[in-house]
């Protein structure tokens, strides 16, 4: 028995995790940031065990948390930034290792384009500009569909070294990317790949000399010399009165270049109009509407080009006819694109299996944050407990330092020094020491890694300084420890807050 889980189910995994923040009841999601306690090596921060010790350790040492709301959360996808001289993967509805590979890429104009060609794995030089609901060919040969663009805003915010934001949009926002959204077609079929060009095809383009009726037309003397050489072939009327017109040669005479057709044409075309004749594109699926036509370069078939995508087809199949005796061995394929067409959905289309999340978290935050200590360790809680009420947290900020009201200090506690209760025996780890009064004898000491309980009105001491206090009340940390699930940790080198520096944390997770 074989098991299969697939990418989309990654992507379905982000997007839900990206939901819990939009519902009308969230879940509730807080940055939380812990550890002023030095590294064995702080410019090697050390690697991370996915163990409970090292949640309750996080814990332990936790300073402040900041709730993370919808408007902090968006879906990402890798950043192929474009680059000349690079061959981009073709977008291939049979290629299982599609996701890992830049089959998109993200431009200078900040917009998002998916390669839906890549001229037989040549390197693109050219680079896609241009916002069309259409598809873009380079003059490089690439073909390429606009996705979306990244706004300044949102690329400042959420952009990093690996990844870009994403979405779908469900309403019109009166964008780009919403006008590429509606103009999408389920099964349409776009892009054809030759695989092989087969040999002795004939190709003839040119002015329509004269018109004899609707399906009589004569050609450039241009054409050939052989009678019904191009019989099986198709002729297209590419500019001009009844341009976008296809139809099947039946019948041709060398001598008059008087060409026959299976069926009239319904705008008839002029001595104005150009035509192209070439092998005849067959379309064979459960849609309908996809028509094409073929150019031939040496006797070979060198592409095919879409005169209509057409719709709602689940599989198709290419094949290339002529006269036999002028052509045989041309193959190709034609891809089609995921459920709702090319561009209708970004995020499934282009794999978003990542949740980008920025948090601001300006100076003390209203007191709630340590301004004046390093931190070392920050990550994501889910669904923190008041300690209060025992019920979710869901305000913005919460202080999870021990808070100790203090009279006839005796000097300044120092960071990161231990205090201990002479009576209790209790012990924590200061974060910061602020004075109440301009004398200096009252204040309040944060600390975190706290051990035991602190009897009120016992006097304290701290080891390094000596300072003492006497305790007068106690506050406990806001949240109750080890509650919620602990869902992201980072670790990092040694961070110096400041009452006048803002933190901008960005964090990619991936699914």
């Amino acid at each position: 028995m074989a098991k299969l889980i697939s990418k989309k189910f990654n992507v379905h995994n982000a997007q839900q995790f990206k939901e819990g923040f939009d519902e009308s009841s969230p879940t509730q999601m807080y940055l939380f940031y812990s550890r002023i306690d030095p590294w064995s090596n702080e410019s090697d921060p050390p690697s991370l065990s996915d163990t409970e010790s090292s949640d309750r350790n996080a814990w332990r040492g936790m300073i402040a948390l900041k709730k993370i709301s919808n408007n902090n959360v968006t879906m990402a996808v890798s950043k192929y930034i474009w680059q000349s001289g690079t061959v981009y993967t073709e977008f291939n509805d049979n290629n299982p290792n599609l996701p890992e590979r830049p089959f998109f890429v993200f431009t200078s104009n900040n917009e998002v384009y998916k390669c839906l060609f890549n001229a037989n794995s040549s390197a693109s030089t050219v680079l896609p500009s241009g916002r069309s609901t259409s598809v873009t060919t380079t003059s490089d040969g690439y073909k390429w569909k606009f996705m979306y663009d990244v706004s300044a805003a949102d690329f400042n915010r959420f952009g990093g070294v690996n990844h870009i934001p994403v979405k779908t949009l469900t309403s019109n926002d009166g964008s780009a990317q919403w006008a590429v959204q509606q103009a999408s077609a389920n099964g349409s079929v776009p892009i054809y790949d030759v695989t092989s060009g087969g040999s002795g095809y004939l190709e003839n383009k040119g002015s329509l000399a004269g018109i004899t009726s609707t399906t009589q037309l004569t050609i450039a003397n241009t054409a050939s010399g052989n009678d019904n050489v191009y019989n099986g072939s198709t002729i297209f009327i590419s500019s001009g009165l009844g341009a976008g017109q296809q139809r099947i040669v039946t019948g041709y005479n060398a001598t008059t270049k008087l060409l026959t057709v299976n069926t009239g044409f319904t705008v008839s075309p002029n001595t104005s109009s150009t035509y192209h004749i070439g092998p005849r594109i067959n379309i064979i699926g459960d849609g309908n509407g996809a028509a094409a036509y073929a150019n031939v370069q040496s006797g070979a078939v060198s592409k095919i080009t879409s005169i209509n995508d057409g719709s709602s087809y689940s599989r198709v199949r290419v094949d290339i006819t002529a006269n036999p005796t002028y052509g045989t061995g041309a193959t190709a394929a034609a891809y089609l694109p995921d459920v709702g067409g090319h561009g209708s959905d970004p995020e499934n289309e282009l794999f978003a299996r990542n949740v980008t999340l920025n948090v601001e978290v300006d100076g003390s935050e209203g007191g709630f944050f340590a301004a004046n200590n390093q931190f070392r360790l920050y990550g994501i809680i889910k669904d923190p407990k008041l300690r209060t009420t025992g019920g979710i947290a869901d305000n913005l900020r919460y202080d999870q330092t021990l808070r100790l009201s203090l009279s006839s200090i005796s000097g300044t506690f120092t960071q990161d020094e231990f205090i201990r209760g002479n009576t209790s025996g209790a012990t924590g780890r200061v974060v910061y020491f602020a004075n109440t009064n301009l004398t200096g004898t009252t204040g309040v000491v944060h600390l975190v890694y706290a051990s035991g309980t602190f009897t009120n009105a016992e006097m304290l001491t701290a080891n390094n300084t000596g300072v003492t206090a006497q305790l007068t009340a106690t506050t406990p940390p806001d949240l109750v420890p080890f509650s919620g699930k602990m869902l992201y940790r980072v670790t990092q080198t040694p961070l110096e807050r400041d009452a006048d520096q803002t933190e901008n944390f960005t964090f990619t997770v991936k699914f």
